[in-house]
């Protein structure tokens, strides 16, 4: 049996919370690998949050808008911390592009089989 992640089903205040704590780490990094660590962490709770195969609901919705705005805050702070510790500021926003890993269906069925070339 799969179980959902608490900050995914519970109170909207842990999701909150879960990026807090993030941050705060973030406020500690000194070296771009621990920054990488602390990003995908992000990623993980805003993919799981919009991954999540509970229903449609309100709560879900509210969820969601805060697992967005909480990751884009994260992100912005760890690409502010990459550029005082001087390393490559490059962490992305744009948390649909890592949802699809960069992959644009040619049409609206993403089961049917894809060109490999344009």
């Amino acid at each position: 049996m799969t179980t959902t992640p608490r900050h995914v089903k519970g109170n909207p205040m842990d999701l909150r919370q879960s990026f807090r704590k993030i941050r705060e780490d973030v406020e500690q990094a000194t070296v771009r690998t621990e920054l990488t660590k602390l990003y995908k962490r992000a990623v993980y709770l805003i993919m799981m949050t919009h991954g999540s195969p509970l229903k449609e609901d309100r709560e879900m919705k509210t969820r969601r808008l805060i697992a967005e705005a909480e990751f884009g805050r994260t992100v912005r702070m760890l690409n502010r911390r990459a550029k005082k510790i001087e390393v490559a500021a490059d962490y992305d926003e744009n948390w649909r592009q890592l949802e699809t890993n960069g992959y644009a269906s040619e049409g609206e069925n993403l089961l049917e089989p894809q060109s490999i070339h344009k």
